[in-house]
């Protein structure tokens, strides 16, 4: 019996390693190219996506998902003439995981930024203002449902200092990181990562009228459009209440935010953060149109000026709320426009400012 037993465990441990071990070899590459969001995606067959760690960028969008349903990365790239243009936005990516990824890659690419322009998103006064402190290492997780996190989305930003400070400095729930433990296991993180992927393939298959509405990128969910409109106008009231119970905002408080780390990182490497507003359902836009969220506002654009960083104003795209099928993301119908205007108005912008954008590109470099 004792024998059987050895064997038995022998056995196991072989097994359990050879299915590790192709894991990390064969599944792994997809897994990390397809939640790296800091890549190029434009890329074709088996040996480009195992070599596609872009060393540089010229223009990087970064936000929620609101990001891939209003930004093309090839129509930017063809107005451009060939820039180098990533869509770094998804959803539930937190401002902390979009300042670790920004550090991870700077630390692997110290020019990935050199002459960049840094896009965030704009909705409103809300954008990053959180202490950073309090975001930094921060994964999505929604309160009082531990279940919801997400710390996959952070896995691909963290060595193995990173890794320990993650678990020591995160605000995050002990499920939270008790799942980030998990997913140090190759075998775990792929059949996770395997039955999304299934189960999306499936949900385009049963939903396929629905799913020609939105875009597909970025964690975007266009299987079951009713749920998905309610979700946002729930969030979209609860986000207006939480607004005007806040303090008001003050230069102190976005001296410490994450919206300051995030400017700080950008420049000291030679880039240019910029902010751009958003197209926004009424639904959306309810949540800023109180008298304290446009005091907010002012607060911030007043603390923006002083940074030098400008705002975007995207004035030449019309719009209605029929244009977001669920109320939150842009129709795929009309990205290439919004993303065509968008690139026309930072031209303009930088060509009629006195201190324009490549002018103060330039004087940071040198």
């Amino acid at each position: 019996m004792k024998r059987f037993l050895k064997k038995f465990i022998l056995f196991s441990l072989i097994f359990l390693g050879s299915l590790e071990l192709f894991s990390r070899l064969v599944v792994d590459p997809f897994y990390f190219f397809c939640i790296n969001t800091f890549n190029e995606k434009n890329v074709k067959g088996i040996r480009n996506i195992l070599n596609c760690d872009t060393k540089h960028v010229d223009y990087l969008f970064i936000g929620s998902s609101r990001i891939p349903s209003t930004i093309n990365p090839a129509v930017l790239k063809e107005l451009s003439g060939g820039k180098t243009v990533i869509n770094a936005g998804r959803g539930y990516m937190t401002a902390g995981i979009h300042y670790q990824a920004l550090k991870c890659k700077l630390a692997n690419y110290p020019d990935y930024l050199r002459n960049a322009f840094v896009f965030i998103e704009y909705p409103g006064p809300t954008i990053y203002t959180s202490p950073f402190e309090f975001d930094k290492f921060r994964v999505h997780e929604q309160k009082n449902c531990p279940e919801t996190a997400m710390p996959h989305l952070l896995l691909p930003y963290l060595n193995f200092s990173d890794l320990c400070c993650f678990f020591r400095e995160s605000h995050n729930s002990l499920t939270a990181k008790s799942e980030m433990l998990l997913l140090m296991s190759s075998v775990y993180r792929s059949s996770e990562f395997l039955n999304e992927y299934f189960n999306r393939m499936g949900t385009v298959m049963l939903f396929k009228k629905d799913c020609n509405d939105l875009a597909s990128e970025g964690g975007i969910r266009n299987d079951n459009m009713n749920a998905a409109i309610e979700e946002a106008r729930s969030n979209a009231e609860l986000e207006k209440k939480q607004l005007e119970i806040q303090p008001l905002l003050t230069f102190g408080q976005l001296e410490e935010s994450s919206l300051a780390a995030i400017y700080r990182l950008v420049t000291q490497h030679g880039g240019r953060l910029i902010l751009f507003e958003m197209p926004l359902h009424s639904v959306q836009q309810e949540i800023y149109a109180s008298s304290k969220a446009q005091a907010d506002k002012e607060i911030l654009e007043s603390w923006l000026r002083t940074k030098n960083i400008p705002i975007i104003r995207n004035t030449a795209f019309q719009y209605s709320d029929e244009d977001f099928p669920d109320t939150w993301h842009l129709g795929l119908n009309r990205r290439d426009e919004f993303s065509t205007l968008l690139f026309r108005q930072i031209e303009k912008t930088n060509a009629e400012s006195p201190n324009s954008l490549k002018a103060t590109l330039l004087r940071a470099v040198n």
